[in-house]
C-alpha cells in the first residue's frame, strides 16, 4: 500500500493504478480496499480516463457506502468526473445534465462538506454549458429567420437560468429578433436591457476580465514572431467587450430605422 501510495504522490499514475490493482485482487477482504478502490478510481481520473474514473468511483460508493472515510472525497471526485465527460456546448448534453443531478445530490448530503464550494462551481459551470446550449439553438433560429421561435428559447433560458452570463447574449439576440420583426421600440428597450446586464457582469466580475489561463505553445511562437499581440483579455472579457460592440452596432441600426418611420 505504501510503495503504491508513493507512486501516486509522485505522479507516477499508471504505476500506481496497476500497484493498487494488484492489492484489490491479491487482497481482496482486506480492511484497506475502500482505500484502495478510492485510488484507482483518482489514478484513472489524473489519467484522464474520466468515464473509467466514474466507474471505479461508483463501485467505491456502492461497496463501501457513507460510512467511509474517504466517501466525501469519493463523492466531489465523481462530480468532476461526471464534469469532465461533458461535451461542449454544440453536442448533446445528457452527460451535463447527470453532472447536475451529481452535483446536487452532493449538496443535498454533504452540503457541510470541505468540497462543496467546489461543488457548487462545478454545478454552475455545468449550467452555463446548459444554458449556452439552448442560446446557440435560439440564435440559429434568429438567424433563419424565425423570430418568433427564436424568442421562445431566448424566454425560456431567461426562465431556466436567471442567473447565467447567456443571459446577456440571449437579450441581443432578443432584441435583434425584435428588429427583424420591425419591433423597433421594443428592440431599443431590449438592448438597453442588454447593456444593463453586460454593466453588472462588469461590477460583479472584474476580477475575471483578466486572463489567468496560460498561453499555450503555438500561440507563444506565434507572438514571438510579431504575427498577433498578447491577447490580456479571458474568455469573459471578450465576451463582454464584443457584446458590447454588437450591441451599439445594433442600437445604431434600429435608431436609423425610427429616424425613416
Amino acid at each position: 500500500m505504501t510503495a503504491a501510495k508513493e507512486r501516486f504522490n509522485n505522479k507516477r499514475y499508471y504505476d500506481a493504478r496497476q500497484a493498487f490493482e494488484s492489492l484489490r485482487f491479491d487482497y481482496p477482504g482486506d480492511e484497506v480496499m475502500g482505500e484502495v478502490q478510492y485510488y484507482i478510481g483518482l489514478c484513472h481520473y489524473h489519467m484522464k480516463d474520466y468515464m473509467m474514473a466514474e466507474h471505479e468511483i461508483r463501485y467505491f460508493q456502492r461497496d463501501f457506502g457513507e460510512t467511509h472515510e474517504l466517501y466525501d472525497d469519493a463523492a466531489y471526485w465523481l462530480c468532476k468526473s461526471m464534469f469532465m465527460q461533458a461535451l461542449p456546448a454544440k453536442l448533446d448534453q445528457t452527460i451535463t445534465l447527470k453532472a447536475v443531478d451529481e452535483c446536487t445530490i452532493f449538496l443535498e448530503q454533504l452540503k457541510n462538506s470541505e468540497y462543496a464550494g467546489e461543488v457548487v462551481n462545478i454545478r454552475k459551470d455545468c449550467l452555463e454549458r446548459l444554458a449556452e446550449k439552448e442560446f446557440l439553438a435560439g440564435r440559429q433560429y434568429r438567424r433563419m429567420g424565425y423570430a418568433s421561435s427564436a424568442i421562445h428559447y431566448f424566454r425560456t433560458i431567461e426562465q431556466e437560468y436567471p442567473t447565467s452570463r447567456w443571459v446577456a447574449a440571449v437579450r441581443f439576440e432578443w432584441a435583434y429578433s425584435l428588429y427583424d420583426q420591425k419591433n423597433y421600440s421594443d428592440a431599443l428597450a431590449m438592448a438597453d436591457s442588454c447593456s444593463s446586464v453586460l454593466k453588472s457582469i462588469e461590477e460583479s466580475s472584474s476580477a475575471a476580465f483578466v486572463r489567468t489561463k496560460p498561453y499555450s505553445v503555438p500561440y507563444k511562437l506565434v507572438h514571438l514572431f510579431g504575427l498577433v499581440p498578447y491577447e490580456k483579455r479571458s474568455e469573459l472579457g471578450i465576451y463582454v467587450d464584443d457584446l458590447k460592440k454588437n450591441v451599439a452596432n445594433l442600437v445604431k441600426k434600429i435608431k436609423k430605422k425610427q429616424a425613416k418611420a
